[in-house]
């Protein structure tokens, strides 16, 4: 163990026989250890290393100041985590002083690790934990740091500690190189080492934040399994994760549970919930939470009330936001930049644009700068109600303040010129949107799309459709509807066909008019099963087919002879209550006559008889090939 002696500044050194210290610096002094090995700065007090000193009396008096700096003595000092931010370490970590002998091996490694990819060959070294720690934290990849790692854990004689194996948890979880770091976590189990409980915090916030949700509710489960109690870093690590990715229900029972444990909520905690609550559209249930956490005395800050407005906004429930941005008022909490661009974008919702637009005005006065997010919202607002002139003036407005704008800034005026068949203006921001380097993304290839189609510009529509989808776009469900119906006004059934099984394949939700035209591109290429699968869907689903839809299904299975399923398409329409035309009993009269099957079809003219339809029952009548 080294000597610690604390000097103050007015005692005596040897050198210095004045009577005073030749610094105003209380000196902390390690016999044994170079001065310049072990300096360090604190904010208030410089601790100067020497190997020479005279201890002073009073040195309980900086105990505390000492034990801020390091944990212990034992050859080496180490100074304490940042326990802020346990997963990522200080950044004087990666430069603490170490023994020159040592600093010169650590110096040899790094050097070696960078210049030849066979390094492992090259070093032949007594190592220990503190110089792995810090050649980990000097590196820049971290797949190079995990082999490092992983050689010196093979070193004869050398173990890791648990900062070294805290360390390189830390570099694969920014890395989001989950699966090393199961790995690891294994193998310190698999060999006896201790897993503490700061290691577990740290994997379950940054899988959690990666969308790693099962991982990281497994890491969770293992903390409880090694007797450690969850504390709020492990509970709001889990919750912000599960918010994050919508897992909306398992974050509400964490909650429970956090609760049900004797944990106390914070600030982080009391935001998460809210706005898990809002996104389930529990809004009373986010108010009175609201209102538990400002009587508890967790004051609400800037983000926790502009999250309660901008999911009121989203709701359409604007006076309640406004309610909510008065408490803000209340709790002397200054409303920010987001705060407004959420109220005017739930304005824009409800179609209250002028009073969007005031809000420009009232952003100013408290001296803050609207972005080009908060002119994209009212660009967007004023398209949608159907002022254009208004949205370019606002668009030019933007420009001339110095905004640059986005795709999205763009994308909000061409949606507003194509829901508008406003075909020139459309033509005239997709150029200009080229000229400012601006590049289209989904929405404007989509928009493209639908506005070609409408202009009857199907093959040019095709032709953008088959290009930006090898590109990865996505091509949403209006766009596929808007083909699919372009292609069946055309003619092209094969094509419509295909599109409607794509629309299908994407999940994309049906109405009665998308189920007809899907039914008849089928039906008239002669695609029966598939017909026949949407039909019985349709009506599942609680659409009552139309007459005619039902005769499109039976004409198509008579022209395949497919006669007891047309039959069954029949029974099915008489059991859901549709009362067949004649026309209907006509197509499968026919189809009987046309097979020679006379008996079927007088028995089937005397079953509309019965049901007050009278088929015409033209035996010359042949149906179409």
């Amino acid at each position: 163990m080294a000597h610690i002696l604390l000097l103050h500044p007015t005692t005596k050194t040897p050198g210095n026989t004045s009577g005073a210290a030749s610094s105003s610096r209380f000196c902390l002094c390690v016999s044994g250890v170079p001065h310049h090995a072990f300096q360090r700065r604190t904010a208030k007090t410089h601790f100067n290393f020497s190997g020479n000193a005279v201890s002073y009396p009073s040195l309980r008096i900086y105990k505390v100041k000492l034990s801020e700096v390091a944990i212990e003595i034992n050859g080496l000092r180490y100074p304490k985590r940042n326990r802020r931010n346990p997963i990522r370490p200080r950044a004087s970590d990666a430069t603490l002083a170490l023994p020159v002998q040592q600093e010169d091996l650590v110096n040899k490694i790094c050097n070696a690790i960078q210049v030849n990819d066979q390094w492992e060959e090259l070093l032949d070294l007594d190592l220990e934990p503190q110089m792995v720690v810090k050649v980990l934290n000097l590196q820049t990849r971290p797949r190079t740091a995990l082999k490092f790692f992983n050689w010196a854990d093979r070193q004869e004689g050398y173990e890791h500690n648990a900062d070294a194996y805290y360390t390189i948890l830390g570099i694969l979880g920014r890395a989001k190189m989950f699966d090393e770091m199961v790995t690891i976590l294994k193998k310190m189990r698999s060999q006896g080492c201790e897993v503490t409980k700061r290691m577990l915090n740290s994997i379950i916030s940054a899988q959690g934040l990666s969308g790693r949700l099962e991982e990281a509710q497994e890491v969770f489960n293992l903390m409880e399994e090694l007797g450690y109690k969850p504390g709020l870093v492990a509970y709001n690590s889990l919750l912000v994760a599960l918010v994050k990715n919508k897992k909306l229900d398992m974050a509400e029972n964490v909650f429970i549970k956090m609760v049900h444990s004797g944990v106390p909520p914070n600030k982080l905690t009391y935001t998460s919930i809210i706005q898990c609550l809002l996104m389930k559209g529990k809004k009373e249930a986010a108010m009175e939470t609201l209102s538990e956490m400002i009587h508890k005395g967790c004051t609400p800050d800037v983000v926790t009330f502009t999250i309660v407005i901008s999911n009121l906004c989203k709701m359409g429930e604007i006076e309640e936001a406004y309610q909510v941005l008065g408490k803000m008022h209340a709790s002397r909490c200054e409303p920010n930049l987001y705060t407004y661009n959420s109220l005017m974008n739930g304005l824009c919702i409800v179609g209250r644009v002028d009073d969007g637009a005031q809000l420009v005005n009232i952003m100013e006065q408290k001296g803050l700068v609207p972005n080009i997010y908060t002119y994209t919202i009212l660009i967007d607002g004023l398209c949608k109600v159907g002022t254009l002139d208004r949205a370019k003036e606002i668009f030019q407005e933007a420009l001339a303040r110095g905004l640059k704008p986005n795709t999205v800034t763009y994308n909000a005026l061409i949606g507003g010129y194509s829901r508008n068949n406003k075909w020139d203006g459309f033509v005239d921001v997709c150029k200009e949107m080229q000229e400012n380097g601006c590049s289209p993304d989904s929405l404007t290839y989509n928009y493209l799309i639908q506005g070609l189609v409408k202009r009857d510009r199907i093959t040019e529509a095709l032709c953008i459709y088959n290009d930006v989808s090898e590109k990865g776009f996505e091509i949403n469900f209006q766009s596929l509807n808007c083909l699919a119906r372009g292609l069946n006004r055309s003619g092209n059934h094969k094509n419509a066909s295909i599109f409607f099984i794509r629309m299908k394949e994407g999940g994309y939700p049906f109405d009665a008019n998308d189920y007809y035209l899907a039914i008849m591109s089928h039906s008239l290429v002669g695609e029966m099963d598939a017909a026949q699968a949407l039909l019985y869907e349709m009506i599942f689903n609680g659409f009552l087919p139309h007459r005619m839809t039902y005769n499109i299904v039976i004409k198509g299975f008579c022209r395949q002879r497919r006669l007891e399923d047309a039959n069954a398409i029949l029974n099915s329409m008489i059991e859901n209550n549709r009362v067949p035309e004649p026309m209907t009993y006509d197509i499968l009269i026919n189809g009987f006559l046309k097979q020679k099957r006379t008996q079927d079809a007088d028995r089937l003219y005397l079953s509309a008889l019965t049901r007050g339809v009278l088929p015409n029952r033209k035996r010359d009548v042949q149906l179409q090939p």
